[in-house]
C-alpha cells in the first residue's frame, strides 16, 4: 500500500483499519487500572479514530459496512457500529465533504479554498516586502478558514524556525498542526525533528526522523540532518545521552546508505525543507521554482501489456511525477513514466513506461473458491524492510459482495507499499489487484478482482486479451514467474517554494538549494549567539553578596555589634543580563 497518504477514493479507505503506517507521534495511554479491551472493541476504537482523517462520505461507509460483517461483535458492538454507519449514510446523501473537523457541502470548500488562496498570496507579497507581523496574521486566518490546507500552517512554522524568527515553540505548534491534516507529511516530519533539537527534545525528534524513515527513506534531507546532530554531539555541541545517541546512531546507519552516505553532512548546516502538497491543494498554488521533485509515496504494480502497468488509484492520486522502478540481478533501474487512466469507481490506475520490458502476467478472470491459497507479491515498507520484492501467502476468506463493493477478501499479510501489487493463485494468474488491509481480529486484505479491473484495462485498450495459465505450479515457481513483471510505482511531489527568504536568526547565513534551506545557526546557543552566563554564582543577571555591616553597639561593653547581610548585586561577567556570548561562534 501507498506508504506516504492512502488517499480517500473508493474502498480502498479500508485501508486504515490495519495498524500499516509509522506510529503516530501523539499516543494517548491508557489509565492505571483500565481493563484491556477485547480485539473486536480495539478494532471498533481504530475504526472510528481512522474516520475523522476520512474525506469522503462515500469511504467511511464502506468501511463500517465492512465493519460490520465481523460476526463475533455483539449486540451492542453492532449498534454502535450501526448507529455511526447512519451518520456517514446521511452525509453521502447530502453530499458532503469534510473541511477540517467539519462536514460542508462542496460549493461551501470551494468558497474556503477561494478565500485562503488570497489570504496566502497575500502573505506571499507582505513577506517579499519584510511585513512579517501582517504576514502572520494572514497566515493565521488563512488556517482558520482552510482548515484542511497545509500551506499556511507549513509557512507559519518555517517562518518561525532559526531562518527568520528563531522561536522553535511556535514553528512546532504549526508543524503539529500540518501533521494533524497529513500525518506523514515528509517535509513537515523532518522540520519538526529539527524544532524539537532546538529545543533539546531530543526523544521528540527521534521519533519524528524514525517516522519518516519508514515512509520515506531515502530523503537526503534526513541522513543528512542525523549526521550532522551525531557530529555535533561528538563536538560536544549538543548534549544526548547514551541512550539517546545509540538510538540516533542505529537510525542513521539504517537509511544512510547510497547517495545517503556517511559524512556527506559535513558539507553545510541543518536542512529545513521546503513544502510539497497534494496534488489538489498544489494545483491552487502559484508554484515560484518547479525545479525540484521528491519521492512522497511508494507502491506495486504489474506489467499488463508491454510498457503498460496495473496498479492503485490512490497509489498515484497526488503524484506530479511517477516513476517505474525495476529490480534486476544487477541493480535498480528507474524509468520515466506517467499516469495513463484513473478509474471513477474502482481503486485501479494505469502507468505507460514506454521503456518497461518486463512480461505481461497471465491473468484469471474466473470465479475463485473460498479457502483456496493465494500469495501477494510486493514493495512493502522499503525503508524498514528493504526495497526486494517480498511475498506472503494466505487464503481466500471472502469472495466478492456488495457488501465490500465485489472485492475478494484474503488472510494474507500486506503492509504500506503493498498497494497495487498482484494476487496471484498457484496456477501463476493474477486473480486481483490487492488495495485495502483491515485489522480485525486477525488480518484481511482485498483487493479488485481481475474480471472488474479487465473492463477497465479493455476500455483504454480494446484489444487486451489476456493469457492464462493452466498448469498448477509449486508456490517458488509462482513467485519466480510473476517476480518478473513485478514493479515499484514512485510518486514524485513537486516543491513548492514559498519564498521565507534568506536572512536567518539574528544574523545566521541561510542559503536555498533544491527541496531544502540550510540553517547554520549555531548548535551550542540555538542561533540566538547568547548562552547562559557561567560565571559562578550567577542567577538570571544576579548575585548574591554576603557583607557584616555594624549592626549596633553594646549598651554595656560600648563595643560595636556586627552582623552578616545578603543583597543583591548584578554580574559582572554579564552585566545583569544572564546571557554571555556564545563561545563557539564569537
Amino acid at each position: 500500500m501507498s506508504t506516504f497518504l492512502w488517499r480517500t477514493t473508493g474502498l480502498f479507505m479500508l485501508a486504515v483499519l490495519m495498524s500499516l503506517g509509522p506510529t503516530s507521534l501523539a499516543q494517548t495511554k491508557p489509565g492505571l487500572g483500565t481493563a484491556s479491551k477485547s480485539p473486536a472493541d480495539k478494532a471498533i476504537d481504530g475504526a472510528f479514530s481512522k474516520l475523522r482523517t476520512m474525506r469522503r462520505p462515500a469511504d467511511g461507509v464502506a468501511l463500517l459496512t465492512t465493519l460490520l460483517e465481523d460476526k463475533t461483535f455483539s449486540a451492542v458492538q453492532r449498534q454502535k457500529v450501526a448507529r455511526e454507519l447512519e451518520v456517514w449514510q446521511k452525509r453521502e446523501a447530502d453530499k458532503l465533504v469534510r473541511s477540517g473537523t467539519s462536514w460542508i457541502t462542496a460549493e461551501e470548500k470551494t468558497r474556503r479554498e477561494k478565500e485562503a488562496d488570497l489570504l496566502i498570496e497575500k502573505a506571499f507579497l507582505l513577506i517579499d516586502t519584510k511585513d512579517y507581523r501582517s504576514a502572520r496574521e494572514a497566515l493565521e486566518k488563512a488556517s482558520r478558514t482552510d482548515d484542511a490546507g497545509l500551506r499556511a500552517d507549513f509557512l507559519l512554522g518555517l517562518l518561525n524556525t532559526p531562518i527568520l524568527a528563531n522561536s522553535p515553540e511556535t514553528a512546532e505548534k504549526h508543524f503539529r498542526k500540518v501533521l494533524t491534516r497529513s500525518p506523514n507529511h515528509i517535509p513537515t516530519l523532518n522540520n519538526l525533528a529539527l524544532c524539537c533539537v532546538r529545543q533539546k527534545e531530543f526523544s521528540k525528534a527521534y521519533e519524528c526522523w524514525r517516522q519518516l524513515g519508514e515512509v520515506a527513506p531515502n530523503t537526503p534531507e534526513l541522513s543528512h540532518n542525523l549526521g550532522r546532530l551525531l557530529d555535533e554531539s561528538g563536538k560536544g555541541l549538543i548534549n544526548l545521552g547514551n541512550s539517546e545517541k545509540k538510538r540516533f546512531q542505529d537510525l542513521y546507519l539504517d537509511i544512510a546508505t547510497g547517495e545517503n552516505a556517511p559524512d556527506r553532512y559535513k558539507q553545510g548546516g541543518w536542512r529545513y525543507m521546503h513544502l510539497t502538497l497534494p496534488k489538489e491543494e498544489a494545483d491552487r498554488t502559484p508554484v515560484r521554482d518547479a525545479s525540484s521533485l521528491i519521492l512522497a509515496a511508494s507502491g506495486t504494480g504489474f506489467a499488463i501489456l508491454p510498457g503498460v502497468v496495473l496498479t492503485n488509484r490512490h497509489v498515484v492520486n497526488d503524484a506530479h511525477s511517477i516513476r517505474v522502478d525495476v529490480e534486476t540481478a544487477s541493480g535498480w533501474t528507474s524509468l520515466e513514466a506517467k499516469v495513463k487512466a484513473v478509474s471513477d469507481t474502482l481503486d485501479l490506475a494505469i502507468v505507460e513506461c514506454p521503456k518497461l520490458v518486463s512480461p505481461a502476467v497471465q491473468v484469471s478472470t474466473g470465479a475463485q473458491r473460498r479457502g483456496s491459497e493465494v500469495m501477494i507479491l510486493g514493495y512493502p515498507k522499503p525503508g524498514a524492510l528493504g526495497r526486494t520484492l517480498k511475498t506472503t501467502r494466505g487464503s481466500i476468506t471472502a469472495l466478492p459482495s456488495s457488501d465490500y463493493d465485489g472485492m475478494l477478501l484474503f488472510d494474507a499479510t500486506a503492509n504500506p507499499g503493498n498497494s497495487g501489487g498482484p494476487i496471484v493463485d498457484q496456477n501463476g494468474n493474477v486473480i486481483a489487484v490487492l488495495t485495502v488491509g483491515f485489522d480485525l481480529k486477525g488480518q484481511l486484505t482485498g483487493g479488485v478482482t481481475m474480471s472488474d479491473a479487465l473492463k477497465f484495462i479493455q476500455f483504454h485498450y480494446g484489444d487486451y486479451r489476456p493469457k492464462q495459465g493452466g498448469k498448477k505450479l509449486e508456490w517458488p515457481d509462482v513467485d519466480e514467474l510473476i517476480a518478473k513483471s513485478t514493479v515499484m510505482v514512485g510518486v514524485y511531489q513537486q516543491v513548492v517554494k514559498l519564498g521565507a527568504g534568506t536572512g536567518g536568526a539574528a544574523g545566521q547565513a541561510t542559503k536555498s538549494s533544491g527541496s531544502y534551506i540550510e540553517d547554520n545557526a549555531c548548535s551550542f546557543c540555538g542561533g540566538s549567539q547568547m548562552v547562559t552566563c557561567s560565571a559562578k554564582g550567577c542567577s538570571r543577571g544576579g548575585m548574591s553578596v554576603t557583607e557584616t555591616v555594624q549592626a549596633g553597639t553594646n549598651p554595656v561593653t560600648g563595643q560595636a555589634l556586627f552582623k552578616s547581610v545578603t543583597r543583591k548585586v548584578s554580574c559582572g561577567t554579564c552585566g545583569g543580563t544572564g546571557k554571555i556570548d556564545c563561545p563557539r561562534c564569537h
